[in-house]
């Protein structure tokens, strides 16, 4: 969709802050999202069918790299966060189908070309790109890992939307079993477990009637905003959470 005649960028505009829970094994989205997306907005690649809850936090190098590793603690929490310096989310996200096909979205549109759209026919010394970006504009929750106890396991921690392989992506075999999990056992809900989670339930309540620093102030308080976002990232990596925190979240 060209940048300049982005809807959800205009709409954005009403919003204070926004954010996005994803799940790699979200099989409704996983099995649907393609077609019905191209039915209401055709694409030319399938990559490019695919909508927001289709993102994840970036796990390969690059489209070409196939490995398919286990992932460390060091791999969870906050991850755009280096040194105090915010990486733009843009650069951290990627859509992933298997270990053999996955692309980021600077791959499928360069950040370049994302930029040169935005300012086309405007002044660029009165831009903030990472303000307009419509990627940049989100803080994300990956939660494909994630590892809490819940409303129906209050006493067992275990996999709240996914198994929490731990991988960096979900192959076929993986995918059959979530299915029988998710469709025959009941055992998993892969769309709508977020709200079953302990730590979960608090960030997305939270954030909806509180917004990010009422929920900054919830996990730490009484600390400086550098020691509640550090708060906030340990405790996802806890969880095994990869977050990419919007750039306007700590300016």
């Amino acid at each position: 969709m060209p940048v300049r005649s982005n809807f959800l960028r205009s709409a954005l505009r009403r919003c204070e802050e926004a954010y996005l829970f994803s799940n790699e094994g979200d099989l409704a989205l996983r099995l649907a999202s393609t077609a019905v997306n191209y039915i209401n907005f055709p694409a030319r690649t399938r990559f490019r069918g695919y909508r927001l809850g289709n993102l994840t936090v970036q796990r390969f190098a690059d489209q070409y790299d196939y490995r398919n590793q286990r992932l460390t603690e060091n791999d969870y929490g906050i991850v755009n966060n280096k040194n105090g310096q915010i990486d733009s989310p843009y650069c951290c996200l990627e859509i992933r189908a298997s270990n053999r096909e996955h692309q980021q979205l600077d791959e499928l549109v360069s950040v370049g070309q994302v930029d040169q759209e935005i300012v086309k026919g405007s002044d660029v010394s009165t831009i903030d790109l990472q303000y307009v970006r419509v990627a940049d504009r989100f803080t994300y929750f990956d939660c494909t890992d994630y590892w809490d106890f819940t409303d129906s396991e209050p006493n067992k921690a275990t996999g709240v939307v996914s198994q929490s392989l731990k991988k960096s992506a979900l192959v076929v075999f993986d995918y059959l079993r979530l299915s029988i999990a998710y469709f025959v056992k009941g055992e998993i809900n892969t769309h709508g477990g977020f709200f079953y989670g302990k730590l979960s339930q608090q960030l997305i309540y939270d954030l909806a009637f509180l917004g990010f620093q009422g929920l900054l102030d919830n996990l730490k308080p009484g600390k400086n905003r550098d020691e509640q976002i550090q708060e906030l990232s340990q405790q996802c990596c806890e969880k095994y959470i990869q977050v990419v925190i919007a750039p306007e979240r700590v300016s």
